[in-house]
């Protein structure tokens, strides 16, 4: 199933300009957004829900720490066909 899914997103490559901006966008800067926008949520909110605020951003850090971890120790040989076969 997790191979369908990755086939679907994968299919709509090349067909939405407009998607594929945005995703490009994302993939550039989505780490600095989220990183902004914690910190305007967290200074702007109010108190009650600044834990969340704190919790979202470990989880991130979280996050991004276990894909170090996945990336620099591969746990299978998975490989992409390509396109052009």
């Amino acid at each position: 199933m997790n191979y369908a899914v990755f086939q679907f997103i994968n299919d709509l490559s090349g067909h939405l300009v407009w998607l594929d901006s945005i995703m490009v966008l994302v993939s550039k800067y989505g780490l600095e957004l989220f990183a902004i926008w914690l910190g305007f949520v967290w200074i702007l909110g109010d108190d009650r829900r600044g834990h969340i605020d704190v919790q979202s951003g470990f989880s991130g850090i979280l996050a991004l720490f276990l894909n170090y971890v996945i990336v620099c120790k591969p746990f299978g040989s998975f490989t992409v066909p390509s396109r052009s076969g």
